[in-house]
């Protein structure tokens, strides 16, 4: 139906409409920010891991699952700032392929980092995945031995990538970091263990051109894990080792650098035998010369543990997972903290089932988490993407 407007009422209709229009906020901004929640996959499990906001506003999400190539492949899903699918692009051979971590490279493209056992030399094998803006393939790269060699992040530099994780001599794990160039030509190769299990979990560039490193070490003589922080220069010399830890289980999987400057903050996984036994998020400030400024946990009297952490203003949020909340199942945990490790505020999110999350990143006064959900419509875990106010 049409409407007819009288001409003399043509012109203070206009003053209006212009009057309106600009007293309206961008509308980019408000439309950016609404929340969402979408579940994608296949009747098969898919875990969404890290998550990244490029400069139009999409939505990218890397992990696994299974996929058409057999066993389960890496992928890479490309969403509008709603969270409507562009395109879910898998990657892998007819083994298994499992990766936590990608990043955005210098191209416009994206690089993927994991592991697999399709390819390479035996076992795992670090395994890298460099695509286009749009997904597509240019090129794959194993590197390993015969044992098991499996990478957990990757950073995207300048002139290359830098990825690490754990290598498997035959007798037991040792952090193992490697630095390649933009074809995926190593340049430098870095394994530092001792007695017992180590392994990397994240890393983060800092602001004098080094690398720090975090994860997990176990010693003979001791009796659970403790968390590590290795400081590496651009041509992979050792600029300081630093361990940490309670008596009982540490685990880190996220770093950022200090918003003062002053070294990282670190979260994790921290697990506790007395007065009952139980996993916390916990929070660490380290400074640059690896000393503990403060440290905080939170959670409940259940499982809970810190996977994701990214900055936003002067604020640190991280992604949990947490079985302590009254919902039903596992939920997403979400917690922002000051500069100085206090507690602004903390949610749970998720459906009446399992739900994990792992990765987040900040877009426009909001929160995107990623994750998996059983309680999604595919069946299994499906891939969860959220948008959550501040």
């Amino acid at each position: 139906m049409r409407i007819f407007i009288p001409m003399k009422k043509i012109i203070p209709f206009l003053l209006f409409s212009i009057l309106l229009f600009s007293c309206k906020k961008d509308p980019e901004t408000i439309s950016s920010a609404l929340p969402f929640l979408h579940f994608y996959g296949t009747a098969g499990d898919e875990v969404g891991r890290q998550v990244k906001v490029l400069g139009d506003g999409d939505i990218v999400v890397c992990g696994y699952g299974v996929g058409p190539n057999g066993g389960t492949d890496f992928f890479l899903l490309r969403t509008d700032k709603f969270g409507e699918q562009r395109w879910l692009k898998y990657y892998g051979g007819a083994g298994n392929e499992t990766t936590w971590s990608f990043d955005i490279s210098s191209d416009g493209g994206f690089v993927i980092g994991g592991y697999s056992n399709s390819f390479g030399a035996g076992g795992d094998d670090f395994y890298i995945v460099k695509t286009n803006a749009d997904g597509n393939v240019l090129w794959t790269k194993t590197y390993g031995g015969l044992y098991n060699d499996d990478a957990t992040n990757i950073l995207s530099l300048t002139n290359g990538f830098l990825i690490s994780g754990s290598t498997n001599s035959g007798n037991d794990d040792n952090t193992w970091v490697l630095r390649l160039n933009e074809n995926g030509d190593s340049l430098w190769s870095y394994n530092y263990g001792g007695v017992g299990a180590d392994g990397a979990m994240s890393a983060c560039k800092n602001a004098d051109g080094t690398f720090a490193i975090i994860g997990y070490t176990n010693g003979v003589n001791d009796n659970s894990a403790d968390g590590y922080l290795l400081v590496l220069n651009d041509s992979g010399q050792n600029m300081g080792y630093y361990r940490y830890g309670t008596p009982d289980y540490d685990e880190p999987h996220a770093i950022v650098p200090a918003l003062d400057g002053n070294g990282w903050i670190i979260s994790g996984h921290e697990g506790m035998s007395s007065p009952i036994s139980t996993h916390n998020v916990f929070v660490r400030a380290i400074g640059h010369d690896g000393t503990s400024l403060w440290d905080y946990t939170y959670g409940g009297v259940d499982h809970d543990g810190g996977e994701g952490m990214c900055v936003s203003g002067n604020t640190y949020a991280i992604v949990a997972r947490s079985n302590s909340h009254s919902n039903t199942g596992e939920d997403i945990y979400f917690l922002q903290i000051n500069s100085e490790g206090e507690l602004i505020k903390e949610n749970w999110f998720g459906t009446d089932a399992d739900d994990a999350g792992y990765g987040i990143v900040p877009d426009n006064q909001s929160f995107i988490l990623s994750g998996f959900s059983r309680g999604g419509s595919f069946g299994g875990k499906d891939i969860y993407l959220e948008r959550i106010d501040f």
